[in-house]
């Protein structure tokens, strides 16, 4: 097979993931997933306190910080994106017969991808 002469989208994403460029930690929504996972985590360890110890109510003080593990970081959205994104654009540039209502979203990722790539851009 043929090199291209300029890599398309999803070589260039690629690229940048593998060297770091775009990291899990540049998006909101996956500190967001991280923060919830950990908050579930902890109802689980709360719901097996009261079933270790019999008790029928138990209080869950939330001004306790949240305390992220590695296993809540698990989720490893940038290669999502690395698959996802070149089909997102194709289907957004030619044209598709889905209707989607995350927009928004999509243009949030793109941001922050940016955002990180280019770093002395995203700041004032």
């Amino acid at each position: 097979m043929a090199r291209q002469k300029q890599p398309m989208l999803k070589g260039l994403i690629g690229y940048a993931v593998d060297q770091g460029l775009v990291r899990n930690e540049g998006f909101r929504r996956w500190h967001e997933a991280t923060s919830h996972q950990a908050r579930e985590r902890r109802m689980m360890e709360a719901i097996q306190q009261m079933l270790d110890h019999e008790l029928t109510t138990l209080n869950v003080d939330a001004a306790i910080p949240l305390e992220v593990t590695p296993e809540d970081q698990r989720w490893d959205l940038v290669n999502n994106l690395r698959e996802s994104i070149p089909y997102t654009r194709n289907a957004l540039a030619h044209g598709s017969t889905t209707l989607t209502w995350q927009v928004l979203g999509t243009l949030e990722v793109v941001a922050e991808i940016l955002g990180q790539l280019y770093p002395a851009a995203a700041t004032p």
